[in-house]
């Protein structure tokens, strides 16, 4: 049963970063100013459904590679395809049925100058929580670049973790 709620909440999420990214210009969405930041809506964009994207690939072999990923600068560059390829990760989290499934999970830990990539295992339940956590973070980080454009958002809770606002709302 939590597998479900880690799965609509992924929904929900993706679906909310899609509003932040509908309601914003070419410019705002490709905007890096340095030296107050140095990634653009778009880059942050991209980094994040290149984790989704990692993730649902490696679901049918059972092995994920988050640092194998596509970094596919279409999505980057392009508001139009970003918006194309959030409708598609909400569309492939949604239909996701194997909850229970084993996973290998690869990540380098290492120095650049090491090959340290240490396997560990997980699960579909588990991975879900890791990429909810890893959009919040994001969409903080674009929420900041935002308003250092002074672009107001009309979307409650932007880069809030779950947490964080209960905590909030009970004071």
């Amino acid at each position: 049963m939590y597998w479900k709620l880690l799965q609509q909440n992924n929904c929900f999420l993706l679906k909310r970063f899609l509003t932040i990214i509908e309601s914003l210009t070419d410019g705002q969405y490709l905007l890096d100013k340095q030296p107050l930041f140095n990634s653009s809506v778009g880059a942050h964009t991209r980094h994040v459904l290149d984790h989704y994207q990692a993730f649902i690939d490696g679901l049918p072999m059972g092995h994920i590679n988050y640092d194998a990923r596509a970094r596919v600068s279409d999505v980057e560059l392009n508001r139009t395809v970003a918006i194309e390829k959030i409708n598609s990760m909400i569309t492939c989290t949604a239909q996701i049925d194997n909850h229970d499934q084993a996973l290998l999970v690869s990540v380098d830990v290492g120095m650049p100058e090491s090959e340290d990539v240490v396997p560990q295992r997980s699960t579909v339940g588990r991975e879900l929580t890791f990429l909810h956590g890893h959009l919040v973070h994001h969409e903080a980080l674009v929420a900041f670049i935002l308003r250092a454009q002074n672009v107001s958002l009309d979307v409650d809770n932007v880069g809030l973790a779950p947490s964080t606002v209960k905590h909030r709302e009970a004071l």
